[in-house]
């Protein structure tokens, strides 16, 4: 098996520093995360508050005039990720420009708290890209037109209580502040933009070739960028189609892989631990499943027993939440009911939470 767990992918590409709509002389540039720069912790997004997702826990009328849990969440809510795979609040953490590049926006507005955007091209990327930083606490530690390099100190998260992350966006347009013709209540002097798309999908707004793009995506497709709840598996060299030969995983952390046949199973194993007198909920992700396909997740116990499946029609992401006492080392599956693809990979993240004792 060949695993590819790189902690800081390294890629020298010509990038220049930028205002609004200009382009200025080129110069060599490295990727890195916006948190964790100078720490040992990992980041990374739950499920409800990834790229695409509509979180089903949010709730009251937006600009858009419908309720919230039906927006696109056009970037990523990242958290501190816990040893048991929970979400941890990060007032104060400090927070650093991905690349180098320009600072074209950087003033105070309630996003609530600040929003800094960094305008960054190259020609390893499709066109100018621009990396947002939100919810930023005062004061900022960079202003409009500074030449900022990667890992620079751009402020620190704002302190929201169990709320506190750092929501965080890769796109194709600098200025956000006009591009709800449909929803003129969403438009605002200020260049962030709201966060959410409806009823197009991120991707695709506010046109398909200057939209959003997702951070995951956009870091397998373009080497230099680091997400450190990444980790790839390359299928073909995954002996792990069987209960018995399932590959060892790390809860809290993104898998990417692929069914590469209909006759594919990728099974993962991975350690539960539940003290005595307390309870732990698994909950398992399969998500960016490829068009045209139709995938079943299992969790399976210790003993090869099927405990929960997730069976959603076509490409739906699957998702299961089974309640445990017991500790042990426990099994994902994942296998095609129709389809499959070699080449575009599905992601797959388990997690194990507190839960109350029944």
């Amino acid at each position: 098996m060949r695993i590819f767990t790189t902690l800081l992918l390294i890629i020298v590409a010509l990038f220049s520093t930028a205002s609004i709509g200009q382009t200025q002389s080129a110069t060599p540039l490295i990727f890195s995360p916006p948190l964790g720069y100078r720490d040992n912790y990992t980041y990374g997004a739950p499920y409800y508050a990834d790229y695409g997702i509509k979180n089903p826990f949010l709730n009251g009328i937006r600009c858009f005039g419908v309720d919230w849990s039906k927006l696109y969440h056009a970037g990523e809510d990242w958290f501190r990720i816990g040893e048991n795979g929970e979400n941890i609040p990060i007032p104060g953490t400090e927070v650093t420009a991905v690349a180098d590049g320009t600072v074209i926006w950087a003033q105070p507005i309630n996003y609530p708290g600040r929003v800094v955007i960094i305008s960054h091209t190259g020609s390893l990327l499709p066109q100018t890209t621009y990396s947002v930083y939100s919810h930023l606490a005062e004061p900022l530690n960079v202003q409009i037109g500074n030449a900022v390099v990667r890992g620079q100190r751009l402020g620190t998260v704002l302190d929201q209580l169990d709320n506190s992350h750092l929501h965080w966006e890769i796109r194709y347009f600098a200025d956000g502040s006009n591009i709800y013709p449909n929803y003129p209540a969403c438009n605002s002097p200020y260049a962030a933009g709201v966060g959410y798309t409806y009823p197009e999908h991120p991707d695709n707004f506010p046109s398909p070739t200057t939209g959003y793009t997702d951070p995951f995506t956009f870091t397998t497709n373009h080497a230099g960028v680091f997400l450190p709840h990444l980790m790839r598996f390359e299928d073909t060299y995954e002996p792990n189609d069987s209960f018995a030969t399932a590959t060892p995983i790390n809860t809290g952390v993104w898998y990417e892989s692929f069914i590469s046949s209909t006759s594919d199973n990728d099974w993962y194993s991975f350690s539960v631990t539940v003290p005595s007198g307390s309870a732990r909920n698994i909950e398992v992700y399969l998500q960016s499943i490829p068009p045209g396909t139709n995938y079943t997740l299992e969790l399976r116990s210790p003993s090869n027993q099927l405990l929960s499946s997730s069976t959603q029609p076509s490409n739906n992401d699957e998702f299961i939440r089974y309640y445990t006492t017991s500790s042990g080392t426990y099994r994902a599956r994942i296998y095609s009911v129709s389809g499959s693809s070699y080449s575009d990979s599905y992601r797959l993240k388990v997690d194990v939470v507190q839960a109350p004792t029944q």
